[in-house]
């Protein structure tokens, strides 16, 4: 099996991918208890909403995946899911410059 340079690339993959899974999973109750201040309930339920989040984004990525054969598809999928980060990044920030 370790010949077989293709099979060693995707579990070398899902290797790291486990491996920041965990490290998310170990650490996030520090970074969003001590450092945006969250309590135990807030910080639960957003483990909560982020898992399901995940979950749904999976499933509907293969949707998207199977209907849009163009890579134009694919691409304006991408482009969504930036654009629904941003207000993310922005309210993170505007609570890191309201902590100082």
């Amino acid at each position: 099996m370790l010949k077989n340079k293709k099979f060693v690339a995707f579990t070398q993959v899902q290797g790291f991918m486990m491996g920041v899974m965990f490290a998310y999973i170990a650490s996030s109750p520090f970074i969003f208890q001590n450092s945006y201040g969250l309590l135990p309930l807030a910080y639960s339920l957003c483990f909560g909403v982020n898992a399901l989040s995940l979950m749904q984004g999976g499933s509907r990525y293969r949707q998207v995946q199977t209907k849009a054969t163009s890579p134009k598809g694919i691409d304006m999928w991408y482009v969504l899911m930036t654009y629904l980060c941003f207000p993310v990044i922005v309210l993170l920030t505007i609570k890191e410059y309201n902590h100082e």
